[in-house]
């Protein structure tokens, strides 16, 4: 199981370069480096990735599928839920590990941050840009989810208002832990009982 999951997310992460650009007939499309915060000569970014296929069994890879156009009386509607992956500070934020997810009809942000004194203050900035870019996206930020990468597995919580003043994410009201120890490589993240469990969740 374990190595059939990781088969299919090296296939998905080897596409996402092809999908770099933003365009129709993909299983998703990817803004790069979308600058969110600007501090003197020092900028934070993210990614997003819009979801364009349906979904696949675990979350893990998605289905090719021309995406239907959208008109302005179904826009709203079918605006698309946001997931954030709070990239570990120093990290890369391309790939995300939890791009598969956009299969499951999420819009994926992969967030850059400062450093660990600053995750929620630069997240709340993440949060106002996609926000202020929700229209542009046709994104849903009512009730944006956030996974982090924390000791002995993830946590995965919903953004409410005033969080930016907590200490840490784990301070945060509405959350749930995975447990997933040494998962370096990202393998347990994308367990499909995993990934149902996060979907779960967020629904």
């Amino acid at each position: 199981m374990k190595k059939t999951v990781m088969v299919l997310m090296i296939a998905v992460l080897n596409c996402v370069p092809l999908l770099s650009q933003p365009g129709t007939g993909n299983s998703f499309s990817v803004y790069r480096n979308l600058e969110y915060s600007k501090k003197e000569n020092s900028s934070l970014l993210l990614d997003i990735y819009i979801p364009g296929g349906k979904a696949i069994v675990g979350g893990i890879g998605v289905a090719g599928k021309d995406p239907k156009p959208k008109t302005s009386e179904n826009a709203q509607a079918s605006s698309t839920p946001v997931l954030i992956w709070l990239t570990s500070p120093g990290r890369n934020i391309f790939p995300t590990p939890v791009a598969g997810l956009a299969g499951n009809g999420y819009a994926i942000a992969s967030v850059q941050c400062k450093d660990d004194l600053e995750i929620l203050a630069d997240l709340y900035l993440a949060i106002n840009y996609i926000k202020e870019n929700s229209e542009k996206f046709n994104l849903d930020t009512k009730n944006v989810g956030i996974i982090q990468n924390v000791e002995n597995g993830y946590l995965a919580v919903v953004w409410s208002e005033g969080m930016e003043k907590l200490k840490s994410l784990p301070d945060a009201t509405i959350k749930i832990n995975i447990t997933a120890t040494s998962d370096t490589d990202f393998i347990k993240l994308q367990a499909s009982e995993n990934i149902s469990l996060i979907t779960g969740f967020m629904t």
